[in-house]
């Protein structure tokens, strides 16, 4: 019967992981050293990034601003509708445009979180 040989572990290699935007200052060294100017590089692409998403989030807001606005303008014309027709005498459809957009307007302070 021949012996049994269990292997040994062995470390071929490390591993590093770094979830910041930037390397840590001893990569930054290493990358130089490798290209010069690189750790420059690394510098101002992260600059370009962070100008980049942060004019898509000043657009974002713009445009939730601007759906806001026409969503108050539509509200107040339908309002105002719904108002010309009560005194116009058509009481119904009048009640029942007034409580549809009054209805859209109050429905979102009723909604729970996360629904």
């Amino acid at each position: 019967m021949q012996p049994v040989i269990e292997p040994q572990p062995q470390v071929l290699g490390t591993y590093a992981y770094h979830a910041d935007p930037l390397p840590d200052p001893e990569s930054f060294r290493e990358y130089n050293e490798l290209l010069p100017g690189a750790a420059n590089r690394i510098l101002e692409m992260a600059e370009k990034e962070m100008q980049h998403r942060q004019a898509i989030e000043s657009s974002v807001e713009r445009r939730q601003v601007r759906g806001q606005t026409f969503g108050f303008i539509l509200a107040l014309a339908s309002l105002i509708g719904a108002l010309l027709l009560l005194l116009a005498g058509e009481s119904i459809v009048g009640l029942v445009l007034m409580l549809a957009v009054l209805s859209r307007l109050i429905a979102p302070f009723f909604r729970r979180k996360g629904m």
